[in-house]
């Protein structure tokens, strides 16, 4: 623990006084402001993004509506409709992982990429919300099924199991540095992980159970 003092000994007169806690993913701040203790927690996780477009170190990537394809429109619209004001429109959020492995993996399992160059960024967002990736898929499967599919989007928003693979939303987020892509052993390994998640979904919510 890092404590920032003024002079030689600790003052006790009142005066503004600062404390540093440092953890794995977040800065805990306690300030004596007028007399007063306050908290608060500065997120500090490390988030990674990959594109096929070039970014500039520096560069704030706000929200916009992205384009969505028409197979997922349904998804995209039955997610928001139970989302109650909880993280950010996923329609309309930027997204960033845990890992460029993740990263990675995610871009090149989409529908729509065309093997065009992938370039990974170290990113950062000021109030992250994670959540688990594989659910979107598990939400794809249960379409036909009303109870399921509640459950699956509503353990989306707000998870309750231990899932590997998440995907981080928040509105704005900004380059920090470009990096070398994973090998070939961290993709299989991020791959692991969503798989993993993937056959968790499954057991959960079996296709084959009656709604």
């Amino acid at each position: 623990m890092e404590v920032n003092q003024a002079g030689s000994g600790h003052r006790h007169d009142g005066a503004d006084e600062r404390e540093v806690e440092r953890g794995e993913a977040s800065t805990v701040v306690r300030e004596i402001v007028g007399g007063a203790l306050a908290e608060r927690a500065v997120c500090e996780v490390s988030l990674y993004h990959a594109s096929t477009e070039l970014f500039e170190p520096g560069l704030t990537l706000r929200e916009e509506r992205r384009t969505i394809l028409e197979s997922n429109v349904w998804i995209e619209e039955e997610f928001e409709r139970l989302r109650r004001g909880r993280s950010v429109p996923r329609c309309e959020a930027r997204f960033a992982m845990a890992s460029g492995a993740d990263c990675v993996r995610y871009l090149r399992a989409q529908q729509d990429y065309d093997n065009r160059p992938i370039y990974l960024y170290r990113v950062k967002m000021p109030s992250p919300q994670r959540h688990p990736m594989a659910l979107v898929d598990a939400a794809r499967r249960n379409r036909e099924h009303q109870d399921r599919l509640r459950e699956i989007v509503e353990e989306y928003w707000c998870p309750t199991r231990a899932w590997q693979f998440w995907e981080y939303l928040d509105r704005t987020m900004t380059v920090i540095e470009k990096l070398d892509l994973p090998d070939a052993a961290m993709v299989a390994g991020a791959a692991h992980r969503y798989n993993v998640d993937y056959d968790l979904a499954a057991r959960i919510w079996p296709r084959g159970r009656n709604a």
